[in-house]
């Protein structure tokens, strides 16, 4: 039995999970895409996800791997899971930037003139995202009791996170998101425990395998 044989024989479950397996690495890097680009021009994207998926009725049929003899997604689910990843990706994107605060009310909120916002984003003390063409700052990292009026420990975190393989979005995911050495908690719940040396830890490993 020839290799590609051996492999075609493979049991079914062996195959879907293969198959799953390489659909969820498709829409984790859809969802990376997904952070880099601007709201604005997901209309345009949508759009030719549409027309690929309406392609012709070849481009719905199954396809097999020449590799592996797998199935593997067509055109037209693809292009389905794309527009899927995209929506998705959007959606989160607009929820975890909902509560966000602009230039202007930042500049208010700490007393300071409208270009200091910026000076901050630049020298790593405040956490701002770009979004239609202005900065967006999460209204979890500001504290009235906390040094510079943000939350203590703040600026040290994203510190350590510069250099680090993740957008400006990422790290406002990564905060509220629940690490396994916080012991469930989510970086934000952390550093309000005042458990700043773990997030810092947390955040030495990002792109670290």
């Amino acid at each position: 039995m020839s290799a590609r044989d051996a492999i075609a024989a493979q049991p079914a479950r062996r195959r879907s999970r293969s198959k799953r397996h390489a659909v969820a690495r498709l829409q984790l890097a859809d969802r990376e895409l997904a952070e880099l680009l601007p709201l604005h021009e997901v209309d345009a994207i949508a759009a030719l996800v549409e027309q690929a998926a309406g392609a012709g009725n070849d481009s719905a049929r199954p396809h097999v791997s020449s590799l592996t003899g797998d199935a593997v997604p067509s055109d037209v689910d693809m292009a389905r899971i794309r527009r899927e990843n995209l929506t998705r990706a959007f959606a989160q994107r607009r929820a975890l930037l909902a509560d966000a605060l602009s230039v202007g009310e930042v500049a208010a909120l700490l007393g300071v003139g409208r270009q200091t916002p910026h000076d901050r984003v630049k020298s790593g003390t405040l956490l701002g995202v770009k979004e239609n063409g202005r900065l967006a700052f999460p209204q979890w990292q500001f504290d009235p009791e906390g040094p510079d009026g943000v939350l203590a420990g703040l600026p040290d975190v994203l510190r350590t996170m510069n250099g680090r393989p993740i957008s400006d979005l990422g790290r406002v995911r990564w905060f509220v998101t629940a690490k396994a050495l916080l012991d469930g908690r989510t970086p934000l719940e952390a550093l309000r425990a005042g458990d700043v040396d773990h997030v810092l830890a947390e955040a030495e490993s990002i792109g670290v395998s």
